[in-house]
């Protein structure tokens, strides 16, 4: 259809008689014109939401593109406009086409957002073969590399996930605190960035490096085992932690949850909550006491249920409707009633851990009041990304809100004693 409207302003040749029909002008004017305004508008929603429209997003972006595509049509109808305008409009169109084809995995968790919002700058980290060589980790040579390292030599992870290191906080500083997790920490990634740059603190967050304390306990994992850190992985984040007593600080950012007992990724939400505490609970303890042991301050990002109640609902359906589960209207009453009691059950286990001494817990919300939505902070809306996960933006408002909490848990003075 463009190329109907770009032949029909050339210049009269010999494939002008060709393009003639006016209604197949007006037809491809038209689409060409709303195509041009609509690219646009998707780039937009993108960078301003964070994440690709739903439907109600793409049905008003259609209209908006209708309207604008049209009128810029009759703009160009009217004034004739030359041809040599509109190729380069042309060329355009189709670039905007390429680079919205590369927004499609726009919910891949750290890459794509933090290239492409404006995010304080990341500074990366240079490649760190083994423990050994993580003594001699010279930050001033760090290399920039698309903003992914190796964390340690790729033979190391046969089947699973490879940790990357990226630049947190402010790159004058020598790192001094470590954030790890699921991709929840990649989520928090840019609002500890952002929070650390403001308090002049420097540190590493160690990508791919995913629940660390559960590996052992889980009787049914929701994951394939490539999900998991194997003890392989453990053993080497811990030695390069060992190593690095200028690190005083870890912050373990990650969904916790007391209902993963189930092999289905999202059937957890589904079961009732266990009689006891989560069986990760313990590796926990663990783990933190480990880190203590190593002489770090632990800081543990507190839950909130994240899903909206209607999204919830209609993935059950959706699960429901291609057989995967046979819960039935029963599978319908996951609402936010359970998620108080997820939230319930495993803030007291947080809790005490902290009273233990063993590490400081970030509250994002005390409590769920019972006309709050399931994506309200305490202290208001955050944007996401998609149904679980915070956008940067969400991220760094959330981590400003959080500030003086953050900064009270970073004096804390690292000691050798777990208990102290």
């Amino acid at each position: 259809m463009g190329t109907c409207l770009v032949i029909r302003y050339a210049e009269p040749g010999r494939l002008a008689h060709c393009f003639n029909n006016k209604l197949l002008l007006w037809i491809g004017g038209i689409s060409f014109s709303l195509y041009l305004v609509h690219m646009p508008l998707i780039a937009f929603y993108h960078s301003w939401f964070l994440h690709a429209p739903g439907w109600p997003g793409m049905l008003a972006i259609g209209a908006a593109s209708t309207v604008l595509g049209g009128l810029l049509y009759l703009t160009v109808e009217k004034k004739r406009m030359k041809m040599k305008w509109f190729i380069p409009l042309y060329l355009f169109a189709l670039l905007l086409c390429v680079a919205g084809r590369q927004t499609e995995g726009f919910r891949n968790y750290i890459n794509q957002e933090i290239n492409s919002i404006s995010s304080p700058q990341l500074h990366g980290a240079s490649e760190i073969k083994s423990p050994e060589a993580a003594r001699g980790f010279d930050k001033e040579a760090i290399k920039f590399n698309n903003n992914i390292f190796a964390f340690v030599n790729k033979s190391d992870f046969k089947g699973s996930a490879e940790p990357g290191l990226l630049q947190l906080g402010s790159p004058a500083k020598a790192p001094s605190i470590v954030l790890l997790g699921d991709s929840h920490a990649s989520a928090a990634f840019c609002g500890l960035d952002a929070v650390c740059r403001e308090l002049d603190i420097s540190g590493i967050y160690v990508s791919s490096v995913i629940s660390p304390f559960w590996n052992r306990e889980l009787p049914a994992p929701p994951f394939d085992a490539s999900y998991y850190c194997d003890e392989k992985k453990i053993k080497t984040l811990m030695a390069w932690l060992n190593v690095h007593p200028e690190i005083s600080h870890v912050v373990i950012a990650q969904h916790w949850s007391a209902r993963y007992d189930s092999k289905n990724v999202m059937d957890w939400k589904l079961k009732p909550l266990p009689s006891g505490e989560p069986a990760y609970s313990d590796s926990l303890r663990a783990f933190i006491s480990e880190l203590r042991a190593m002489g770090k301050q632990v800081i543990l990002l507190a839950p909130t249920p994240l899903i909206k109640q209607n999204e919830v609902a209609k993935y059950i359906r959706n699960l429901i409707r291609r057989g995967e589960t046979g819960k039935g209207q029963e599978s319908l009453t996951c609402t936010r009633q359970k998620y108080r009691e997820d939230h319930a059950a495993v803030l007291p286990i947080l809790d005490r851990l902290e009273q233990e001494g063993l590490c400081t817990v970030l509250r994002i919300l005390p409590y769920i009041p019972e006309d709050r939505p399931f994506n309200a902070y305490e202290h208001g809306e955050i944007l996401y990304k998609d149904g679980d996960h915070m956008s940067s933006k969400g991220s760094i408002k959330l981590f400003r809100y959080l500030k003086p909490q953050l900064k009270e848990a970073l004096k804390k003075e690292s000691t050798a004693s777990p208990g102290s």
